[in-house]
């Protein structure tokens, strides 16, 4: 509960902030519309690696991972003049992101859980503790993998890329309560794919 309302207030202050800040958001938009060298490189490096790392979690491997990152980058550049100003960026990238990555998905069907468990789980080298805090970081990705596409959208958006549920509302064109809602069936579903392994 106490989560949900650091997301929940975390999501008020970065409005503030962009309020107070607004300007330069826009002016960043405003030169990457017009593909201002500067700002098209600084999009790049803030927003490769986020992208890189949602596409990974999101579709499970590198190369498709790197494909994703580059469309969104692509069509923000060529979208920039499409932010509406009260717009966060961020969300509005992640938007694009995960618009680009359930097409992806789409196109290619993920690998059940089962198939998935089969597979060998890399693990880094070092002392037992190490190899199953590895092993069960695996679990968790293979079962996250497995959850329905907005569910899985808006687990990502929240864990790993840590936007508030009002960006993950933004990115994902619903309601606040909608993503509460999605968050919680997808703990539910998680809960029981792992309730055996405990």
């Amino acid at each position: 509960m106490e989560a949900r309302k650091a997301q929940i207030s975390g999501s008020a202050a970065e409005s503030r902030s962009q309020a107070r800040h607004g300007g330069d958001q826009a002016e960043f938009v405003r030169l990457l519309a017009i593909r201002d060298r500067a700002a098209v490189e600084k999009l790049s490096e803030s927003y490769w690696k986020p992208l890189l790392d949602f596409g990974i979690r999101l579709l499970g491997n590198r190369a498709s991972a790197e494909d994703l990152a580059q469309e969104v980058l692509l069509k923000a550049i060529q979208n920039a003049g499409a932010l509406k100003r009260e717009e966060s960026l961020k969300a509005w990238i992640f938007r694009m992101a995960a618009n680009c990555g359930l097409n992806a998905m789409r196109r290619k069907p993920p690998l059940s859980l089962a198939a998935q468990v089969a597979e060998p789980a890399a693990s880094a080298p070092g002392p037992e503790d190490e190899a199953m805090k590895a092993e069960a970081v695996e679990v968790v990705k293979r079962a996250v993998s497995t959850l329905p596409e907005r569910q899985r959208l808006a687990v990502i958006l929240l864990r790993y890329e840590h936007l508030t549920y009002g960006e993950i509302a933004e990115a994902l064109e619903c309601s606040v309560p909608a993503v509460e809602s999605l968050i919680h069936r997808a703990h539910e579903e998680l809960r029981k794919k792992l309730a055996g392994l405990a």
